[in-house]
């Protein structure tokens, strides 16, 4: 009860913005919770003291908790807890400007977010790769992880990330010089920001829609969409 009790504190100062006091109170209810065996709460304890660390930007302690939530996730096979842990590690990889330990961290997550169902994480999961690996200069591998982000967020419902997802897919085929790649699927996120009744994004979609036929020599067709 007592754990239980320092647990809820700990979130109450982090949702405070109490860093330290809920650095303090998580771990006071670490070693209570190993104490009693209670391993799913301890990786709540970790995770939060990762975030807290990460926050803080105390990077080494926020990879040993997440590292050690990791584990404890894995014992009791708990997917999602797994793929949040390798998330923490993954973006700490990335401040450090390891790309590919990154990469890695965020491909394990997937399968997790996978195995676990959870398509908006799998497809958010997938546009963070897909942003790697078109920095590494995989083109085709940030293409395609586009692309299946887009299908997760079509399937889960949400128009809004699925737009978003097509204009980043629709800049990939541009820099790769696909066009028409970029023009069709810059259009299909046009037509969904227009069924939401998003004007602001459907002017920057409308911007690059324009650019790309710029660079298509269609002068007088990008004029009339920079007009829209």
């Amino acid at each position: 009860a007592e754990a239980f009790t320092l647990n809820n504190i700990g979130y109450l100062y982090s949702q405070a913005g109490q860093t330290a006091k809920a650095i303090g109170a998580y771990s006071q209810a670490l070693p209570l919770e190993q104490k009693v065996g209670d391993t799913r709460a301890q990786t709540v304890s970790l995770e939060s003291l990762g975030n807290l660390y990460y926050g803080a930007g105390d990077k080494q302690k926020a990879v040993d908790a997440y590292k050690e939530d990791l584990t404890l996730a894995h014992g009791l096979d708990d997917r999602p807890a797994e793929a949040r842990a390798l998330d923490g590690i993954g973006t700490i990889a990335l401040d450090g400007d390891d790309k590919k330990k990154a990469l890695e961290a965020f491909e394990q997550a997937l399968q997790f977010w996978r195995d676990a169902k959870v398509n908006a994480s799998a497809a958010a999961e997938l546009e963070r790769m897909g942003g790697l690996h078109d920095g590494l200069g995989q083109q085709q591998k940030a293409i395609d992880d586009l692309g299946e982000a887009v299908r997760l967020w079509h399937d889960a419902g949400d128009t809004h990330s699925e737009a978003k997802a097509l204009v980043e897919l629709g800049s990939f085929h541009d820099d790769t010089g696909d066009r028409q790649s970029a023009l069709d699927t810059y259009n299909k996120a046009l037509s969904l920001w227009r069924s939401l009744g998003d004007q602001q994004d459907e002017a920057v979609t409308l911007n690059d829609i324009g650019l790309a036929n710029e660079n298509l020599g269609e002068e007088r067709r990008a004029l009339d969409y920079y007009r829209q």
